[in-house]
């Protein structure tokens, strides 16, 4: 579409590109903004939350999956309808095995106890580096190191993915600083990012993450 390819051109990163590229044409020009404003996380969740209410109003719920969970979907609600004796439209099906599900499982959910588990819970489960967003954040590391007096408060964890955690915090391609979840500052292959920003001037080399 010519209006991401003027995005593209204007310094937009793949990721937003790729988000926004779920959208009519017609509300990119509202977008294209907001997404060179937003972080890619924030950027997700406030076209998820867009989604979501255009569904709510009206009144259908829409969702990609690949084929296979289709086809486990298809055979979940022709099960539903076997058990209720009646032909029921996918929605209710749909209620039926979510209700299911969660009485299932619900006596083996714990909520989050240890201060690592709180803060990727805080972060719902995303990595937080600049252009990751993924779903895959199972550790939380300390800002400030504990080794350095840094503290297990929330505010100086962040939830980050294992390889950007191990490869790139502690490989030292990756510095991070400030407090979480809405004032950090990241440097990322000599490049500065903030929570709202594409990206700034690269602070200082000798600068303490």
């Amino acid at each position: 579409m010519p209006e991401l390819r003027a995005a593209r051109d204007a310094g937009l990163s793949y990721e937003k590109l790729r988000l926004l590229s779920r959208l009519p044409p017609a509300a990119l020009g509202a977008w294209i903004p907001k997404a060179h404003a937003l972080t890619c996380i924030a950027l997700r969740d406030a076209l998820d939350a867009r989604d979501d209410t255009q569904m709510r109003a009206a009144r259908v719920l829409r969702a990609r999956v690949p084929d296979r969970v289709a086809e486990l979907l298809a055979s979940a609600f022709r099960a539903v309808r076997e058990a209720c004796g009646c032909v029921l439209p996918d929605g209710k099906c749909l209620v039926r095995v979510a209700q299911h599900f969660v009485e299932t499982w619900r006596a083996h959910v714990k909520p989050p106890r240890t201060p690592s588990q709180k803060v990727r819970a805080r972060d719902h489960g995303r990595c937080q580096v600049p252009g990751c967003s993924r779903r895959a954040a199972l550790h939380a590391h300390h800002i400030h190191s504990r080794a350095q007096g840094g503290s297990d408060d929330p505010a100086n964890q962040v939830a980050l993915c294992p390889c950007h955690h191990l490869r790139g915090i502690h490989g030292g391609y990756l510095r991070v600083r400030g407090h979480a979840p809405g004032g950090l500052v990241w440097e990322v292959a000599g490049r500065r990012f903030t929570a709202g920003a594409e990206g700034e001037a690269c602070a200082p080399r000798d600068a303490h993450p």
